[in-house]
């Protein structure tokens, strides 16, 4: 709020010390927040705080004077009440939003007890190994706070070391172990009021096993990315794991970043840490919710990190990306993945000394020279990258008729900059390629196939046509196959092919008659 402070009811004349104070209390508001200080005094004062009192004070001459210059009033909850909201709830009602009303708590000498029976609405995670050590999540309401007696039981499994998250409505408990995979049923006790739900799964307990994993070398600067597979250990939640290799001398962490859990396929992915030195890790070591230590005594060699030979010429790309530049140098192969910012598919790795990487996109309100970063795992490199325009292409003025014999052109600009020609593809149809038999920076020469491709437009002989280059696709227009059309001299021309014809069938049977009369007479 603003407040108007009007200076001329005070001596500003004077150079003193003018002090306003936000407080919530008239007898100690030195405490209170400091909204304004300085030797003269505005006009108005903006104030963000929460108070009830404004307070002027000042030195004149080293004397000490202040006024209280008002008292605000606040409608809402009236103070000393329990809850989180501004200066407490309404009497009786409790929780972060006031949400919880007197019908089910009633206040001892030190909390709100509840009366009620608790309510649960969602268990999570919904699954972990038969070991235990599973953190769970209860939500619900009429859940307890700190002070009252609670007790919980998944499926005929306790679950220990409660603790209050949000008062009432929150609570989490750690699972002890249990012998049998499947579990029905939850019973929640709170001061002898109880829940209970004997025919739902809220928790499925699970055995898992890890299987393989792979790749099975990495660079020493770690970050190299390990896929682990087995059964059952795609587990939902955060902080679950804790994985890492090992040799006679040291483990060295894997840190978990992506699970998954289907009915075919269970794994789980980490990142490698750094190692000092080449090393032959020969077992690996996977722990579930602290209870649950899985080993596979296979091996994950940590390789060189990769040199690069740096090149002075810049590659060009087109501002839309996706074109090809080559890195050089060695130790290649010891990378898990190499991957440009901003590209998805990771690049190409035909031999130990080159990598071949899609360019990104331009970023835009930048100049054309662009530095990217190219990660090699745990090492990362940058490149220079100069922009180019991209090519463009005009559209067909109209229908093009197609006489299923000449050839096609397509009209452009920057048609091979930076593309080459095997980079493009022109689609007719769905199905259809129109053959290029000529390209240059302006114009490009193809030529469409003799039948009439598949299309999706009503009519079957008008089929669309798509340039593609690299990251661009183009619809240009359509191209119209022309029909054929039967005249009158086509008919006659039929006519006589047919009588021609039938000519030809009627000396062919005659002549085989003679021959049968003849070996008749022989005979």
């Amino acid at each position: 709020m603003l407040l108007n402070f009007f200076s001329r009811l005070v001596n500003t004349t004077q150079k003193v010390n003018h002090t306003i104070y936000a407080s919530n209390d008239s007898t100690i508001w030195e405490n209170g927040a400091i909204l304004y200080r300085n030797e003269s005094l505005p006009t108005m004062i903006k104030v963000d705080v929460i108070c009830r009192y404004i307070i002027y004070a000042s030195t004149i001459r080293d004397h000490f004077s202040d006024l209280e210059v008002c008292e605000i009033g606040i409608v809402g909850c009236p103070p000393k009440n329990y809850g989180n909201c501004t200066f407490g709830c309404v009497k009786g009602w409790i929780g972060d939003q006031c949400e919880l009303g007197p019908v089910c708590y009633k206040p001892d000498s030190v909390n709100f007890t509840t009366n009620c029976a608790p309510e649960v609405y969602q268990v999570y995670p919904t699954s972990g190994p038969v070991n235990g050590g599973t953190v769970l999540t209860i939500s619900g309401n009429y859940l307890g706070n700190v002070n009252d007696s609670i007790s919980i039981d998944i499926g005929g499994v306790r679950c220990i070391h409660l603790k209050v998250q949000t008062p009432y409505t929150t609570l989490t408990c750690v699972l002890v172990k249990n012998n049998a995979t499947q579990t029905t049923g939850i019973s929640v006790t709170v001061n002898a009021n109880n829940y209970s739900d004997l025919n739902s799964i809220y928790f499925t307990f699970k055995e898992p096993k890890i299987s393989k994993f792979s790749p099975k070398k990495g660079i020493l600067s770690g970050n190299t990315t390990v896929t682990i597979m087995g059964q059952d250990i795609g587990f939902e939640g955060q902080n679950r794991y804790n994985i890492s290799f090992c040799d006679d001398e040291i483990c060295i962490k894997c840190s978990e970043y992506q699970k998954t859990s289907s009915s075919q396929n269970d794994y789980i992915k980490c990142k490698t840490g750094i190692s000092t030195k080449h090393r032959v890790m020969t077992r690996l070591k996977v722990v579930i919710d602290d209870l649950t230590v899985l080993t596979l005594n296979e091996t994950f060699q940590y390789l060189p990190d990769p040199t690069f030979n740096i090149s002075t010429e810049i590659p060009k790309a087109l501002q839309s990306g996706g074109v090809i530049f080559t890195i050089r140098g060695n130790g290649f192969k010891n990378v898990g993945a190499i991957t440009v910012e901003r590209v998805v598919k990771p690049c190409d790795v035909p031999q130990d000394t080159s990598t071949e990487c899609e360019t990104p996109p331009r970023l835009q309100n930048q100049s054309n020279n662009q530095t990217i970063e190219v990660h090699f795992d745990g090492v990362t490199i940058q490149v220079v990258i100069e922009y180019v325009d991209d090519p463009t292409f005009d559209n067909f003025h109209d229908v093009y008729l197609y006489d299923k014999q000449s050839s096609i052109e397509i009209k452009g600009r920057n048609i091979l900059n930076v593309a080459r020609r095997e980079d493009y593809h022109i689609n007719i149809g769905l199905d259809g390629i129109c053959l290029i038999t000529d390209i240059s920076m302006d114009n490009i020469t193809c030529l469409p196939p003799k039948s009439v491709p598949r299309t999706n437009k009503t009519d079957e002989n008008t089929v669309p046509v798509v340039v593609n280059v690299i990251k661009i696709k183009v619809y240009i227009g359509d191209l119209q196959y022309k029909t054929e059309i039967i005249t009158e001299d086509d008919n006659t021309f039929v006519m006589v092919v047919g009588i021609l014809a039938a000519g030809v069938v009627v000396s062919i049977s005659i002549g085989v008659s003679a021959v049968i009369v003849l070996r008749r007479k022989k005979n």
